[in-house]
């Protein structure tokens, strides 16, 4: 049995920079979450996976897509991306994918393959052990469309670094009677026991201890008038249900099924934020998630606090 839904461990995450490009910020507001950038306009500044490189070229997929495009080094160029590096319009894509790839169950890529064994670039850090048993999948050339072919081969993880996974092939009994049973690289792997991810999602709560010292005065001093501190209660709460419900729209649409009502819930969302800035009726919000795996404690994490406005909300759609 494997998962119906998966995230493929492809690349790493980079923010891609086009050097004839004057306007490094061309997006100037929040980007939809499932909306690749247009492919004969400048990417600059958008973020996705970088997969495979050379000296001359780098092979770039956007976020939540498989399809891949070669870009030329003399033009473009890719950054290593971190919550500071984000570009403010992909913060929430950025978050929305984070919570994605941590949340469903991991897969890897084929990457070397032998006569009776194959290497694939997930290890212990996706919590891969020696004896693990994996199935093999295979997406259609384009990487949209049809759904991915099961090869008639499993796979058993032998020799396990963090990073990378050394496994024996075992052919089953289809293999004989299928002309295409054969392992290549670029086949996705994924592990065999992992249940469906179900996510419990609460909205994030107030805490002013993710606030500075200078932040606190400037809130304070912008909600001296009881109604002033009202306002500013009620735009934290209709961000926080704005927030909650865009991201489980856009988790989803990845495959995250969400339940608050599902008694044995595989991982759990919670949520802290913080108001860091008041700009008339806009504020600003620090952002921090932690997401806790129910199934194996091993795998919790705490995302990097980000900075989102009212306003981005109001702009963003998944």
């Amino acid at each position: 049995k494997c998962p119906n839904h998966y995230y493929v461990h492809s690349g790493e995450l980079a923010v891609v920079v086009d050097r004839m490009s004057k306007n490094t910020n061309r997006a100037k507001g929040p980007a939809a979450l499932l909306l690749p950038a247009p492919g004969d306009a400048p990417i600059s500044s958008r973020i996705g996976v970088v997969k495979t490189e050379s000296a001359a070229w780098f092979d770039y997929a956007d976020l939540f897509t498989n399809e891949t495009i070669r870009l030329d080094k003399e033009r473009y160029e890719h950054r290593k991306c971190n919550p500071k590096s984000i570009p403010p319009s992909e913060k929430l894509r950025w978050l929305t994918w984070e919570l994605v790839r941590t949340s469903l169950p991991p897969a890897g890529v084929i990457t070397q393959v032998g006569d009776e064994r194959v290497e694939f670039n997930i290890g212990s850090n996706c919590n891969i052990a020696s004896g693990n048993v994996f199935r093999v999948l295979r997406l259609p050339p384009s990487g949209k469309g049809a759904s991915a072919m099961v090869v008639p081969v499993e796979l058993r993880a032998d020799a396990v670094s963090a990073t990378s996974t050394s496994a024996f092939v075992q052919k089953d009994g289809l293999s004989q009677v299928w002309d295409d049973a054969s392992v290549v690289a670029g086949d996705i792997v994924l592990r065999r026991g992992l249940p469906n991810s179900i996510l419990r999602v609460h909205a994030p709560k107030m805490d002013v201890s993710l606030m500075s010292k200078e932040a606190r005065v400037n809130i304070t001093k912008a909600t001296r008038l009881p109604m002033q501190k009202q306002r500013l209660l009620g735009s934290a709460n209709e961000f926080a249900n704005k927030l909650t419900l865009k991201l489980l729209q856009g988790l989803e649409s990845q495959g995250v099924v969400v339940s608050n009502d599902d008694p044995d819930p595989t991982h759990e969302l919670m949520g802290l934020m913080a108001p860091v800035e008041q700009d008339g009726d806009c504020t600003n919000f620090t952002i921090v998630y932690s997401l806790k795996n129910l199934y194996n404690q091993q795998l919790s994490r705490t995302l990097p606090a980000i900075s989102i406005s009212c306003s981005d909300l109001d702009a963003w759609y998944p």
